[in-house]
């Protein structure tokens, strides 16, 4: 049985694992972001779904048989969206002097993402 297969069977756990609340209409900050001052979870350092997991048997594995490991993990809404908007409305003024400002004017983000390199 597979971890997800798991979880579902306990649905407020499931909801948990999933942050169910956060996708739901409710309360939001001036980010949109859902606050945690709203969530239903105030155990945030307590790996329920990780205990979970563990009590019924879904094995643990860490690379190279060491006794922990460390994931490092980042949450990404938006790319410096206030900065790249000052550039576009910047570059909205000039469209009518050079076609290549249109073209960004337009679909700002999707020119940025595809000329970036990284």
């Amino acid at each position: 049985m597979g971890m997800h297969d798991l979880l579902q069977k306990d649905q407020e756990l499931w909801d948990l694992f999933c942050r169910k609340e956060e996708y739901e209409p409710s309360i939001r900050d001036k980010y949109n972001r859902f606050p945690y001052y709203a969530s239903t979870c105030h155990t945030v350092f307590t790996p329920r779904a990780s205990e979970y997991l563990m009590n019924n048997g879904y094995p643990v594995h860490f690379p190279d048989g060491k006794p922990f490991a460390v994931c490092l993990t980042h949450d990404i809404d938006l790319v410096y969206a206030p900065a790249l908007q000052k550039s576009v409305e910047t570059l909205k003024q000039f469209h009518y002097h050079a076609m290549p400002c249109k073209r960004l004017a337009e679909k700002p983000y999707r020119l940025f993402i595809r000329d970036r390199t990284l």
